[in-house]
């Protein structure tokens, strides 16, 4: 009964101690003598008193091959928390999916077959690691990931020190080479562009794309196995990574093993000039997970045939740095239809999947919890559930993940993300691996710092959803026709709120490319607009209408109050005709009918306004009312009602050049060049962004 010793009376919890140096043999779960793994700890609450119950989690590392989950029936009369210490320097619990090999096991490579395949100007020594003399053997699977696809876990990682590496590639840095003529676009899925026409014409050959390459450097290639293009391959929303299947250096061609969903299309003319329109500009592909192309300081390579990791370091780290593999494929932790637990100040670290996952839960709580360098952070389902003060980053698919509500009877899910901060989370998938997903009804994010994130940030579903006074910085830069955050395809998704965020820096490499703020798309809308800061945000690309705020055919959204400074424009729109207005509500029936009933009381009572837009005939329009504009056109197209938009003035002793001089919007900027306007001073009252406090 040791393992309850830390319960006193009725009024403590139970304690059950765990360790990275504790036994699950030889323990009994106290502080003097603890288990060794989370899961020795669950079995212990078998025979724990009912009541509160925490497992403490003493700081260092535990190696985790196999996550750990608990349901209702596991916790039956018992309040959970999974409690990390720290010790007095501040280290916390790391839970790592994966194995550790000390840095001191690199050997310089020698084999004269493998350093004739390494480029001649690489940056420093080529090192390796035989991973199976040292026990690691699961090293994934590489496979097509991308628009279309099913999500999937990671292949394995490498990190040095808990710093990602960066799978062999060229070109190394963010450029992108072009596709020369497309010989064959392959099996084409599905058609990306047209009023309606969302189907192809039958092509029971699948297949994948034959092109041509347009750098010689492609000659490098020729016999590399495992050889990937990874890149936005016909839209520039649609990205992907495909096996190279043949290159055909007589030919000058390559073809790709599995096709693209929409088909690969060139960059160049065809020979009567046309070319496949949208988003050229970021039309293209780097090739990677190759060993001819390890030739910066930091690129690896894993030979999963031999089981030998490959890496090039300008330098042989130090004694006491060590290199990190990715293996878990499972959650660390779930939990499942389980109330009121909580999980606070652990660390999760190094795997392929998500890193925690609450399904159907309540009232649970997650502080002061970082996620990092996994495939997903923390996926969290049901109702009244927090995440709280955490912050999640350099993930690979994607960041967190909030889920809850009825969208058929509109009850509220209440989920709660707050004082988070989310950055760097589509390492390994650029486009629509949101830093945040939100889906349901009635969730909340509040008061997180959002920063340097290639794709959509937010990505969003459902009614009801509050995003405020967050920040979004460089955010959205790698792609185009995209926004920072992003909803669509759902007129039944209504009553979502931005309001008193600042966004700052959102712009794309290239000006060719289309990117706003904030994306209502595909016939959405009932979207709330207001009281938010907008700098440096958007980009009209080739179209028309992009601006910061950018409706795609939607109606009765409310941009109001808002400040834009130094944007490219304000609020625009591409409107719809009532024929493709009809088309969508015809594609898209199942969503009003089925997934949820738009005829239903319920939604007739909460969104009154609703019942016009399935009538083609009605008019649609968007509201844009009482902001400030400075160096920004208001509206350049759509269907606007603009009533009361203003000029935005700078303060006293301020010039407009001072203000247009600015390079990088912050907020402490926009309040000493503007604080003084009265919709600034009011948009900035309540505070924005992650409060330490």
């Amino acid at each position: 009964m040791g393992v309850f010793a830390a319960c006193s009376a009725a009024l403590a919890a139970t304690q059950i101690f765990i360790s990275p140096n504790g036994s699950d043999t030889g323990g009994n779960g106290t502080r003097q003598s603890p288990y060794g793994s989370l899961a020795r700890a669950k079995a212990a609450l078998k025979s724990a008193p009912r009541g509160d119950v925490e497992i403490v989690a003493c700081p260092g590392e535990y190696f985790i091959r196999k996550g750990v989950s608990f349901s209702a029936s596991d916790l039956k009369g018992i309040n959970l928390s999974i409690v990390g210490e720290a010790d007095k320097d501040g280290n916390r619990p790391v839970f790592i999916g994966g194995g550790k090999l000390p840095a001191s096991a690199l050997k310089e490579v020698t084999d004269k077959a493998v350093l004739a395949k390494i480029p001649s100007d690489a940056e420093g020594k080529l090192f390796y690691i035989d991973l199976k003399a040292a026990g690691v053997s699961d090293y994934g699977k590489m496979q097509q990931r991308g628009f279309g696809t099913n999500s999937r876990p990671t292949e394995m990682e490498a990190f040095l020190d808990m710093r990602p590496l960066t799978n062999a590639q060229y070109p190394n840095d963010e450029r992108i080479m072009k596709i020369g003529e497309v010989l064959d676009e392959g099996h084409v899925r599905a058609i990306a562009f047209g009023q309606g026409a969302y189907k192809p014409k039958p092509d029971k050959n699948i297949r994948g794309a034959t092109f041509k390459y347009v750098e010689p450097r492609t000659a490098r290639w020729v016999g590399a196995p495992e050889a990937f293009i990874r890149g936005n391959l016909s839209v520039g929303w649609a990205d992907d990574q495909i096996k190279i299947k043949k290159i055909d250096v007589q030919a000058g061609t390559i073809e790709l093993e599995t096709p693209h969903v929409y088909g690969v299309w060139s960059c160049v003319p065809d020979k009567d000039g046309k070319i496949k329109p949208g988003d050229v500009a970021v039309r293209g592909f780097q090739v990677y997970n190759l060993l001819e192309e390890l030739d910066r300081n930091g690129e690896y390579y894993i030979d999963r045939q031999n089981g030998i990791f490959y890496v090039m370091l300008a330098k042989r780290p130090g004694e006491g740095s060590s290199f990190y593999f990715s293996v878990l494929s499972e959650p660390f932790i779930s939990f499942r239809d389980v109330s009121n637990a909580r999980l606070s100040g652990i660390n999760f670290a190094v795997s392929r999947w998500e890193a925690l996952r609450m399904t159907s839960c309540s009232e649970c709580v997650v502080d002061s919890c970082d996620f990092f360098n996994s495939g997903l952070g923390p996926n969290i389902s049901g109702r009244k559930c927090k995440l709280l003060r955490s912050r999640v980053y350099n993930c690979a698919l994607g960041g967190a993940r909030i889920h809850g509500g009825n969208r058929k009877t509109l009850e509220r899910g209440d989920n709660l993300m707050e004082n988070c901060e989310l950055f760097n989370n589509a390492r390994l998938r650029m486009n629509y691996s949101p830093a945040l997903g939100m889906g349901g009804v009635g969730n909340t994010v509040r008061n997180c710092d959002f920063h340097d994130h290639p794709h959509v940030c937010i990505q969003y579903s459902g009614n009801d959803m509050l995003i405020e006074r967050n920040t979004f910085v460089r955010c959205c830069k790698g792609s185009s026709d995209m926004g920072v955050t992003y909803t669509g395809r759902n007129q039944s998704d209504q009553g979502n709120v931005i309001r008193r965020n600042f966004f700052s820096q959102n712009l794309p490499p290239d000006p060719g490319a289309m990117m706003c703020g904030v994306y209502v798309d595909d016939g959405s809308g009932g979207t709330l607009i207001e009281n938010n800061i907008f700098c440096h945000t958007g980009s009209i690309g080739h179209s028309s209408s992009f601006g910061a705020v950018y409706y795609h055919g939607g109606c009765d959204n409310i941009a109001r109050e808002n400040v834009f400074i130094a944007c490219e424009s304000g609020v625009g729109q591409q409107t719809w005709t009532n024929e493709r207005w009809a088309a969508a509500l015809k594609r898209e029936a199942h969503r009003f009918y089925k997934e949820v009933d738009v005829n239903s009381e319920v939604y007739k009572k909460r969104y009154p306004k609703l019942a016009k837009l399935f009538d083609p005939e009605a008019p649609r329009e968007n509201f844009t009312e009482r902001n400030k504009v400075f160096c920004t056109p208001m509206s350049l197209n759509g269907n606007m009602i603009l009533r009361n938009n203003k000029p935005l003035k700078p303060n006293k002793g301020i010039s407009c050049a001072q203000a247009i001089g600015v390079k990088f919007w912050t907020l402490d900027l926009v309040n000493k060049y503007f604080g003084e306007d009265p919709l600034v001073k009011k948009n900035l009252k309540l505070p924005i962004g992650v409060q330490k406090d």
